[in-house]
Order: C-alpha cells, then sequence, then structure tokens
C-alpha cells in the first residue's frame, strides 16, 4: 500500500508541474500590413509573459492559420481597421467556424463589433460618448 501512495504522489507532483508550466498560445490577429504601436505593445507583453506564447496572425497577408491557439486575440485600435476586416468575408467565416468549433476569442477595442458581424452574437454593440461621469474641467 505504501509504494502505491508513493506512486500516486509522484505521479500527482509530477503532472501538477507540468500543468503549472504550461504556456498558453494567444493567437494575436492583425489585418493592417503593418503592426501598429499598440498592437507591438501588446505583442511585447505577451512575448515577455511566462504564461504565454505569441502567434502573430496577418491576415492581410493571406495567414488565416488559428490551429494550435488556445485563444485568439483580435484588437482593432480604430474604424478604419474594423471596415477593412468587415470587408473580408472569408475571414469572417473562418472566425465563425473556429468559435462554433470551441475556439476562445477576445475581442478588444472595435474589435468588440464583430461578433455581431461574425454571427456569434444578435445584437450590435452600441457605441455611448457620454459615459464619462467625471470633468476634464
Amino acid at each position: 500500500m505504501g509504494k502505491y501512495f508513493l506512486l500516486f504522489m509522484l505521479l500527482f507532483a509530477v503532472t501538477t508541474i507540468a500543468i503549472a508550466q504550461q504556456k498558453y498560445c494567444i493567437g494575436y490577429l492583425t489585418s493592417a500590413l503593418e503592426i501598429s504601436k499598440e498592437d507591438d505593445a501588446a505583442i511585447a507583453w505577451l512575448d515577455n509573459s511566462k504564461k504565454f506564447n505569441c502567434k502573430i496572425i496577418n491576415v492581410e497577408k493571406g495567414n488565416q492559420d488559428f490551429v494550435g491557439t488556445d485563444v485568439l486575440w483580435i484588437h482593432l485600435s480604430d474604424s478604419i481597421g474594423l471596415n477593412n476586416l468587415l470587408k473580408q468575408e472569408n475571414i469572417l467565416s473562418h472566425l465563425n467556424k473556429y468559435y462554433q468549433n470551441g475556439g476562445k476569442i477576445l475581442f478588444t477595442d472595435y474589435a468588440a463589433m464583430l461578433p455581431n458581424a461574425i454571427g456569434i452574437e444578435p445584437k450590435k454593440p452600441e457605441i455611448r460618448l457620454d459615459t464619462y461621469s467625471f470633468s476634464f474641467k
């Protein structure tokens, strides 16, 4: 009995250490030919983290490879990037399939409009400009 308990504890410890050291692959999707300063900062943050590996997915250059990503992060800093991505039906369809197959997607900034555009959220977000509760005076 003592041997089995010791073997179980050793196996449990090795498994726990392996899980704790797991790195998650974050697919950072960009739709611009050149990386913006915001994108560069986000990618640098991911690269400097001990928990993440960053995989840059530039759809403008034809890359639609989401395979192996634990989470897909889409950050669009302006409406130009959003409009460019909205014109690419094949990418929107690919994003929908990725989501429907259990893929996880983080939408930030203007990318928050994409869940409706790709058909996973029925209601389009409302942009409000009157949400500040403090004065700039």
